[in-house]
């Protein structure tokens, strides 16, 4: 396993889904349904960024436009010894966060209901990885991370089929292509990246 605690992380996990499958249709927090296609796409996707590496203890990692808690929930779940932010603008569904921080008790986890900008200025340079999943088009995603970023941070994300934007975007806000994987789900063709931004 690339984290630690696997052991006791299934019920955890389950616990999250749980959570989800719970208020989903209440909240609309998600268009995946049943069981396995929850865990595939929540739990399993998330876990994937750790191929592109573990994370370390005492990072400061931020999740962009974290909705249903993708990938930032399981990996605070997997990694206690780093320090957590999920920004979320919606309030419902930063409201989710909260009781699922709560209810799994995730001490490493810090929910911010706000839009990335005001977290960009409150706290500029601070974080040593940014996550984001669908969060916004490459060319927004990359400089709002490279915004947040301290020098030699990372940038872990997913893209479809398609990573042209991507390698632009990366270009164009100061940050070199470390990783890039492709894989498939079912008949989905995806990528998954880590970027590292200039010292």
């Amino acid at each position: 396993m690339l984290y630690p605690n696997a052991v006791d992380l299934d019920a955890q996990f389950s616990a999250y889904l749980d959570l989800v499958q719970q208020y989903a249709d209440v909240l609309n927090l998600t268009a995946f349904r049943g069981r396995a296609e929850l865990q595939r796409e929540l739990v399993d996707e998330s876990l994937r960024l750790l191929e592109l590496g573990p994370i370390a203890p005492g990072w400061g990692c931020v999740d962009l436009g974290s909705g249903v808690g993708t990938p930032v929930i399981p990996l605070a779940l997997a990694f206690p010894e780093a320090q957590f932010t999920a920004v979320e603008s919606r309030a419902k569904r930063a409201t989710f966060l909260r009781q699922v921080a709560a209810r799994l008790r995730i001490g490493n986890l810090q929910v911010r209901e706000s839009r990335t900008e005001e977290l960009i200025a409150h706290a500029p340079a601070s974080f040593d990885l940014v996550t984001a999943r669908a969060y916004a088009a490459p060319e927004v995603l990359s400089a709002h991370a490279a915004a947040l970023l301290k020098p030699g941070g990372e940038l872990r994300g997913y893209s479809g089929a398609e990573m042209s934007e991507v390698e632009a975007g990366a270009d164009r806000h100061g940050f070199t292509a470390e990783q890039v994987i492709a894989y498939t789900v079912g008949e989905s063709h995806r990528h998954m990246y880590r970027l590292r931004k200039s010292v």
